[in-house]
């Protein structure tokens, strides 16, 4: 089994950091130059481009270092789903009754009340058919084979096997 040292584990977390804030950069840049493209016979345009993307840089950066912080807790979170639609989501509810005078954050926070207990009792009964229909793990023996000789027959990465 290949061994990662301390330094090679400094450089990948350093490269995965140049990605997160290159990207958004670049999203940020996108968002400036469609911007100046639909309105650029607008005379308050800077306004209106301030304006409209203020809580990007916020919203941006909390993303970002929520997902940094569920890697250094190894949360398993693959996708990043849970920094994307859970935190930066919750944000995105509470600046509406900053730019919307109709809207209360109590009314915000209801509602993700609301969508949080719904979705959690639907995800908890989905969770418990299933659990109840066929299970939801494999057997001890097929988990430490390996499910990639399971399903398909062959290892799909002979260098890091185990063996009993």
């Amino acid at each position: 089994m290949k061994k990662i040292n301390f330094f090679q584990k400094l450089f990948h977390k350093f490269l995965s950091l140049i990605f997160f804030f290159k990207s958004l950069f670049f999203k940020i840049l996108e968002s400036f130059i469609k911007r100046l493209l639909l309105k650029k016979n607008d005379r308050n345009f800077l306004y209106r481009l301030f304006k409209a993307n203020e809580s990007y840089l916020p919203s941006s950066s909390l993303q970002i270092s929520t997902l940094i912080l569920s890697r250094n807790r190894l949360i398993d979170d693959p996708v990043g789903a849970i920094s994307v639609h859970g935190v930066v989501g919750l944000f995105g509810l509470l600046v509406v009754p900053v730019t919307n005078d109709g809207a209360t954050f109590v009314g915000q926070i209801a509602g993700a009340a609301t969508i949080f207990v719904w979705v959690f009792a639907a995800s908890l009964v989905t969770w418990l058919v299933l659990k109840a229909i066929m299970g939801l793990r494999v057997s001890e023996d097929e988990e430490y084979s390996g499910l990639d000789i399971v399903d398909c027959g062959l290892e799909a990465y002979p260098d890091f096997s185990v063996r009993k």
